[in-house]
């Protein structure tokens, strides 16, 4: 799982963890819900709906993966995770 900034700068790497292949999902999970939450209720459409629905569970995903991530990174460096 080595990356080229991991190989480029092994300190910084080391020390950060960023993957912006997630930001893409972030925005559209975000976006959902803006919409689902913006739409006007006089209008209903069933695909409003669906968006809030799908952007919500896949926010809090991408979150627990990360945390998850982070969680297990500092455990395997350090041996522990400290709260």
């Amino acid at each position: 799982m080595a990356s080229l900034a991991a190989t480029a700068r092994p300190d910084k790497a080391a020390a950060r963890y960023y993957r912006p292949e997630f930001d893409a999902l972030r925005f559209v999970a975000f976006f959902c819900v803006l919409i689902h939450h913006g739409w006007s209720p006089d209008r209903p459409i069933a695909f409003i709906e669906r968006m809030g629905a799908f952007g919500l569970p896949t926010f809090f995903l991408l979150s627990a993966y990360l945390i998850t991530e982070l969680l297990l990174r500092e455990r395997e460096r350090y041996g522990t995770v400290h709260v």
